[in-house]
């Protein structure tokens, strides 16, 4: 994964996030949402995260390749949160992030916290790992 960062930084360079929010978010193409401990650590060849609210994410849990954290509210808690955003940090997937901004104190800004100190660089609306 860490080769494709470079592709990735100048794909989103080269066409803007406005053509690759066009790409990147055709939604209803059959696939799957993936489920720490049943799915969390099953590698795709183009596999990205995505991080936000929930309502926001729900929209990519049927995209090919996209790795949403998909729990319901009793079944989510900060330690499992936290251990998703590890392991797509220990994986150096891609970040896409559903919102163009975090609200400051929310878990989807603790989240864009957590990667940024991993060296993820925001390219847009892109979180990109680290070479």
């Amino acid at each position: 994964m860490a080769e494709r960062a470079p592709a990735l930084r100048e794909f989103v360079q080269e066409v803007g996030e406005s053509a690759l929010s066009i790409i990147a978010l055709p939604l209803g193409l059959g696939g799957r949402g993936v489920r720490l401990g049943l799915e969390g650590a099953a590698a795709a060849t183009n596999e990205f995260a995505v991080i936000g609210p929930k309502i926001a994410t729900s929209n990519f849990l049927r995209m090919p390749n996209a790795n949403v954290l998909s729990l319901s509210k009793k079944a989510w808690n900060l330690a499992i949160n936290d251990a998703w955003i590890r392991d797509i940090i220990t994986r150096r997937i891609p970040v896409f992030m559903s919102q163009p901004e975090a609200k400051a104190g929310t878990i989807f800004a603790r989240e864009v916290s957590q990667l940024k100190a991993a060296g993820y660089t925001q390219v847009g609306r892109w979180l990109v790992p680290p070479l």
